[in-house]
């Protein structure tokens, strides 16, 4: 299943990068032929070595042997296309004092942004190739407008910035991009690095090592870890793939926060209930909110309703199968919102999974 994760990060690529025998990095030709283009990946995988086609920026083309295999994937595709968006935080110990403290906690508040957006279905997290830092990939649903990714992919690192801040400024928890000069920022070189970075794009994209590469593994390098406890020796039972519905709405929903980008209807557009491209059956767990719970999730709910409005969203999301940490993401950020206590939201959190289990007891 890595070598069919790996071909869909490269998707229909024309090029790739690899790893010179001089330890430099090129651009060379994929295979048209998909199986040829496996054979490759496999080499990746197994840190084997291979004769390869490298081309220079004038299409002089040559023949190389490397010794070992190590791909990197270009974001967007020739076509101009996204099929991934990622964010590579690179770690202290490979970019002195401009690399961040903890990559694994960067990486982590990142991709519970995603899950709370309900991207989480998509997200892939590998060490880098020192095997300190981290890259955080998401398989988008389709290929994407290069535009469409810049916005979706900053509103997720914008989102991870927000409740770093916060958390940082609520307690004594450390700010999940620090480093030793201080806060990076977003998009920062050897710090956080966004992948695609503008809509400006160079002339082959920004290219970003694949995970899973034989030839780092002994370092710790490549290796996939969970997304949320970044802990190694991660089996992939299907392609990583965001859900198309929600990745549409949160790139609507980011444009729209922007102000050069609202759109010109003033009436706000429902996407609970608007979805054409989707039958209602397949909107997901948020389709089935109520009023109550929608103003929960928006932080609208006053005082004195905010405890059973976080338990009723809680048992309406839960009941319908989305995942506890995804729902308890949403309502942490929905209490947080209206004014609650985290201990206030965790208790609420937690007979609303009790609520949820006897129920689907007595059903069954």
């Amino acid at each position: 299943m890595l070598v069919d994760t790996l071909l869909a990060l490269l998707g229909g690529a024309k090029s790739a990068t690899a790893i010179r025998a001089d330890g430099r990095p090129g651009r060379i030709i994929l295979p048209d032929d998909e199986k040829a283009r496996r054979e490759l990946v496999a080499l990746h995988v197994a840190g084997r070595p291979a004769m390869l086609q490298f081309v220079a920026s004038g299409d002089k083309v040559w023949k190389e042997r490397v010794p070992a295999v190590a791909l990197g994937a270009y974001c967007p595709d020739a076509d101009g296309r996204a099929r991934w968006i990622a964010v590579d935080v690179d770690a202290a110990d490979g970019h002195g004092e401009g690399g961040l403290l903890d990559p694994r906690h960067a990486a982590r508040c990142l991709a519970e942004q995603a899950e709370y957006a309900g991207l989480g279905g998509g997200l892939l997290t590998a060490t880098s190739r020192g095997g300190k830092g981290r890259h955080v990939w998401l398989l988008l649903p389709d290929p994407t407008p290069l535009a469409d990714a810049v916005v979706g992919l900053a509103a997720i690192a914008a989102a991870a910035m927000r409740v770093s801040h916060q958390d940082a400024a609520d307690g004594p928890f450390p700010h999940a991009f620090s480093t030793a000069k201080g806060v990076a920022e977003l998009g920062q070189p050897g710090a956080v690095e966004l992948f695609p970075r503008s809509v400006e794009r160079p002339a082959y994209g920004w290219p970003l090592t694949l995970p899973g590469a034989g030839v780092y593994a002994e370092r710790g390098g490549g290796l996939l870890v969970d997304v949320l406890d970044g802990e190694p020796n991660v089996t992939l039972r299907a392609v990583p793939r965001a859900d198309a519905y929600y990745w549409h709405k949160w790139v609507f929903e980011a444009r729209a926060r922007t102000p050069r980008a609202r759109p010109r209807s003033r009436k706000k557009f429902d996407w609970l209930n608007s979805a054409p491209y989707l039958p209602r059956d397949r909107r997901g767990p948020l389709a089935f909110l109520d009023g109550r719970g929608r103003a929960f999730l928006e932080g609208r709910t006053t005082e004195g309703a905010r405890n059973a409005a976080c338990f009723s969203t809680a048992c309406t999301l839960l009941g319908h199968g989305m995942p506890e940490g995804a729902v308890y993401q949403l309502v942490l950020g929905g209490g947080r919102a209206c004014g609650m206590s985290m201990s206030e939201v965790k208790v609420s959190f937690a007979s609303a999974v009790r609520a949820v289990a006897r129920r689907k007891g007595v059903r069954a």
